[in-house]
């Protein structure tokens, strides 16, 4: 098995920054076990991942270990290396380390795209003294495409394999090729620009990648979005494509480590074995503490896990982990669950790809309604299944993947189509994007889909359906369907969510139950939830969470309180705003009358409803309120009626 290290000895961390990190003992995750996967094949990779896993401080970290010392000496380099994961493998380091030239490249860093990283590593190299007519003769070809590159850029596409070359003469060993971001600057490029940076990008690494067996010591490329070869000049045979899902058909099992490209599988992200020595060394240390540490990782599970890599098995968002970890840090260690959960937010949404996806949304919204639909039902799906017993249990909304190399004439949908919901299914086809027209001037579900599971707004099950991973995400979700209200074409269940809604927490209970006998009564006939008691709450959480205005109210679940637990909350953000928790209970009766609610009002235990006012305001750190502060609400009435 692959066991967990974590070192480091603080919670901030410097994400993109691996030098950093393990010079100042911030590195919170050793994942240095990779390093012997990365220089033992030569084939070119390109690895996709979702947006924060960690592919930039992967390339950090592997520029930092295998670059040739620049401003400290070699044995200064390979010390650091000591104490890690890779430096317990015999010679490895002495081998290896601070051993070879490193080019390494970003590529959305520059409008110049390429070129001004070229310059950079120009002006580095431009102090050694090539006295030998080999070297003499790549230094003269560089500096002379130097000059051209402020003028002509792409009269420079063969400065790359030039570089190349001359640092292999100079060294006396292949380079190692990084490049970080390789379609990002096909993405952000207008319509009339696109296959202008795409030829420019083709055209200088084609040379090089394409001869990597003779150029290089190893070319890897990381990037959210799949990349076809063939559309970059890359020869398929020498080059492999290792997405997130790649595995996802098979079983994880301890012998996995010796099956060589799986290791990319926990190389960015967190494990759950990560995850829980994390918060026993940074938040709960010493004896004692392992009830609040399994409080502390079954909230980070809800929250931040599900990209599935296995078939059973996840990997945690590690800058959500990290910033939940130092929010448990911060104000005093937390004593309970409320406090925990109170701390868990959605620490990586707001990264620039949300943008992109709401404004595809908004137009297909405009090509056909049912797109709001397919989310619904998603919503319903990850709730059903974030609490399914059955390890393979399937959604039961099908968007089910078709997986293609690129999109085509063939296979890209024309429009948008309806979502039947009789049958609940819709095909999705994942596929590259660099080549198409803009994606909010020409959008397809297949896009938008496509773009979603790429930047880690919805992950896949054993490469057959897309889900929403994680309570953090599904925020995001429930934010992009309520953004817009009083559209004609929305669907009567959004509205009838919102009807609901603003009635609970405008404290019209009279109009909120009778929400409840018609419309949530109507709504759960047709989403068929069985006879379970859970089924309903539920349906009922995603109701509230669908139409609770989420600038206002943070809607949450079953967290235990010294009473109990709570079944849902809404937890104001407003400093003063009124909290409310939901009871829900089934019965076999046919009818239910006022006496059988009574016992929960009005001869309940003052001291329970005490409690269950003082864990709302538990529950956030800008709202602390006392019992009395809910006897006086506005449109309140009294405390007892409001029990029912």
């Amino acid at each position: 098995t692959l066991e967990a290290r974590v070192t480091g000895s603080d919670v901030e961390v410097a994400f993109n920054d691996w030098p950093k990190n393990i010079r100042e003992n911030l590195l919170p995750v050793d994942k240095s076990f990779i390093l012997p996967q990365v220089i033992e094949d030569k084939s070119p990779i390109l690895l996709t991942r979702p947006c924060c896993s960690g592919k930039t401080m992967f390339l950090s970290m592997s520029n930092d270990f295998f670059e040739v010392p620049r401003g400290e000496t070699l044995e200064d380099k390979q010390v650091r290396y000591r104490d890690t994961m890779v430096g317990a493998i015999p010679g490895f380091i002495d081998k290896y380390c601070g051993r070879y030239p490193v080019i390494r490249l970003d590529l959305k860093e520059s409008d110049a795209l390429p070129s001004w990283h070229i310059a950079h590593f120009l002006e580095i190299q431009g102090e050694i003294d090539a006295s030998e007519e080999r070297l003499s003769a790549l230094k003269r070809e560089l500096c002379e495409k130097r000059k051209l590159i402020d003028t002509d850029i792409t009269s420079c596409t063969g400065i790359l394999k030039s570089l190349v070359q001359f640092l292999n003469a100079y060294h006396g060993r292949e380079c190692i090729l990084l490049i970080d971001k390789l379609n990002a600057p096909i993405l952000a490029a207008s319509k009339d620009n696109r296959d202008a940076i795409k030829n420019h990008i083709r055209d200088m690494l084609a040379p090089v990648v394409k001869n990597t067996e003779v150029l290089l010591s190893k070319c890897i490329m990381v990037g959210v979005n799949p990349v076809n070869p063939t559309e970059l000049g890359f020869d398929v045979n020498n080059f492999t494509a290792l997405p997130l899902h790649y595995a996802l058909r098979k079983s994880y099992t301890d012998d996995f480590l010796k099956c060589g490209d799986m290791l990319y599988l926990v190389v960015f992200g967190f494990t759950e074995d990560e995850v829980r020595k994390l918060i026993v060394t940074r938040v709960f240390p010493g004896p004692g503490k392992e009830e609040m540490v399994d409080i502390a990782l079954n909230v980070a599970r809800t929250w931040y896990d599900g990209y599935y890599v296995f078939k059973n098995f996840c990997i945690y968002n590690p800058r959500s982990v990290m910033n939940f970890i130092k929010a448990l840090t911060e104000g005093g260690a937390c004593s309970n669950e409320a406090e925990v959960f109170a701390k868990a937010q959605p620490y990586w949404i707001d990264t620039g790809s949300t943008e992109l996806l709401t404004q595809m949304y908004n137009e297909l919204k405009k090509i056909n309604p049912s797109i709001s639909r397919v989310l619904l039902w998603m919503g319903l799906d990850y709730l059903s299944l974030k609490n399914s017993i059955e390890p393979s249990a399937s959604p039961r909304t099908s968007i089910q993947v078709e997986l293609s190399e690129s999109f085509g004439e063939n296979t890209i949908q024309k429009t948008t189509p309806y979502f039947d919901e009789r049958t609940k299914e819709v095909t999705v086809r994942i596929a590259a994007l660099e080549d198409q027209d803009s994606l909010t001037d020409n959008p397809t579900l297949d896009k938008f889909m496509t773009m979603a599971y790429c930047y880690g707004y919805l992950t896949m099950i054993r490469e057959e359906f897309l889900v929403i991973p994680n309570r953090e995400v599904l925020g995001f979700w429930t934010q992009l369907i309520i953004n817009k209200t009083g559209s004609p074409d929305e669907p009567s269940l959004l509205r009838d969510s919102r009807s609901l809604t603003e009635s609970l927490v405008s404290w019209n209970l009279s109009e909120f139950c009778d929400g409840l006998e018609q419309d949530f009564l109507d709504y759960l006939a047709k989403v068929d939830p069985g006879t379970s008691e859970y089924s309903y709450h539920e349906s009922l959480l995603l109701q509230i969470c669908l139409g609770v205005d989420p600038s206002q109210y943070d809607c949450r679940s079953e967290f235990s309180v010294d009473s109990g637990r709570t079944g849902i909350y809404l937890i104001p953000k407003a400093k003063g705003g009124t909290g409310i928790l939901i009871e829900s209970k089934s019965t076999n009766k046919d009818e239910i009358t006022d006496d059988d609610c009574s016992s929960s009002s009005a001869d309940a235990d003052p001291e329970l409803l005490t409690d269950a006012s003082a864990a709302a305001a538990a529950t956030t750190s800008t709202t602390v309120r006392s019992s009395q502060d809910v006897q006086g609400s506005p449109q309140g009435g009294d405390r007892a009626d409001r029990g029912k």
